[in-house]
């Protein structure tokens, strides 16, 4: 009888890192329970427990491998070498004659063809494969990947920093993230072998989502240390300025790292820095037929339980506080 891998994919934005985190510290609980959470190694780039499986999977997978941002940020020379590793430490735990567990929101960017090449590697091996995945609903992702690339130090010129403009907005910069395409794929590749779930009914679970998607594979939680959150998000403040400076000096140029691209690490609650990062009225207005547009499309897609008709958003920037802040960050001391 074939095992199962169980492929976790994210999506993005739903406490992945933190599900990744908890399960690599409870790989003993897990192997006692029958299920097997790989760590991988990357010899070149000096890591040896990669517990997000979406950097070997979409290295090793991928159709463009140099591309990969991670491997640009990590300065890997020889690919195929990484890639081969990444698929021999992959074999190796589909030998081991256990469930296996995979976790990477990344994952659920691949084309349909790297799918193909992926699950064709993994069924070699006798696995039947299910996958899994919490969405955010459309406003709410989209608010959160922005702030998430901004932090990543991409700049997007529809995120505005009080009455300072970055650049002409254009039809192109005013798309908004989402993942009605990703779904749709997934949906299609895996037919009756994908599960979605709202993130909102996972965030209700009285351990978290981390214990909600343990669940749903099998795990027994009881003795499940669960991580604490590992990807904190910045503040509306901290957003705004780090995307104000990505314009300037991004953190990635012509494929390697920006040496003077600059990392807003904290900022003084003082600030008023402890809002949520939210689009502001102006933003949302430029935007709201898109999410509206999402928003009936994950309806087609999945269902009215994934939409969320809460609008947050954030308010105006005082002039003050813009001029404090580019003199305590942005303006040499003397």
């Amino acid at each position: 009888m074939p095992n199962t891998l169980f492929l976790h994919l994210g999506l993005h934005k739903t406490a992945s890192t933190t599900l990744q985190e908890t399960c690599r510290t409870n790989q003993k609980q897990l192997k006692k329970q029958g299920f097997i959470y790989p760590l991988f190694r990357c010899g070149q780039a000096n890591k040896t427990e990669i517990s997000n499986h979406s950097i070997p999977i979409r290295s090793a997978f991928g159709n463009n491998p140099t591309s990969y941002w991670i491997n640009q940020i990590w300065g890997i020379k020889d690919i195929e070498q990484m890639n081969n590793s990444y698929k021999q430490q992959l074999a190796s735990a589909l030998k081991s004659g256990d469930n296996l567990i995979l976790s990477g929101e990344g994952i659920s960017l691949l084309s349909a063809k790297e799918l193909v090449n992926f699950t064709h590697f993994v069924k070699e091996f006798d696995y039947d494969i299910k996958a899994i995945g919490l969405v955010r609903s459309p406003l709410e992702f989209a608010t959160s990947a922005y702030q998430e690339m901004i932090k990543g130090g991409d700049h997007f010129p529809l995120i505005s920093f009080g009455n300072f403009t970055t650049s002409y907005l254009t039809e192109a910069s005013q798309k908004i993230p989402t993942r009605s395409l990703q779904i749709s794929t997934l949906r299609k590749f895996f037919e009756t072998n994908i599960e979605f779930q709202p993130f909102h009914k996972a965030c209700v679970h009285p351990m978290g989502p981390t214990a909600y998607i343990l669940e749903r594979i099998g795990v027994s939680t009881n003795l499940i240390k669960s991580a604490e959150k590992q990807n904190k998000s910045m503040s509306n403040l901290q957003t705004r300025l780090q995307n104000f400076i990505n314009k300037a000096e991004p953190k990635i140029i012509n494929g390697t790292t920006n040496i003077n691209h600059r990392q807003i690490i904290h900022m003084p609650i003082s600030r008023g820095n402890n809002c949520k990062f939210h689009l502001n009225k102006n933003e949302y207005d430029l935007v709201s037929d898109q999410v509206e547009n999402c928003r009936n499309h994950y309806k087609k897609l999945l269902g009215a339980d994934f939409l969320d008709d809460t609008i947050h958003l954030s308010k105006p920037i005082k002039n003050q506080t813009i001029i404090e802040i580019f003199n305590d960050f942005l303006v040499p001391q003397q």
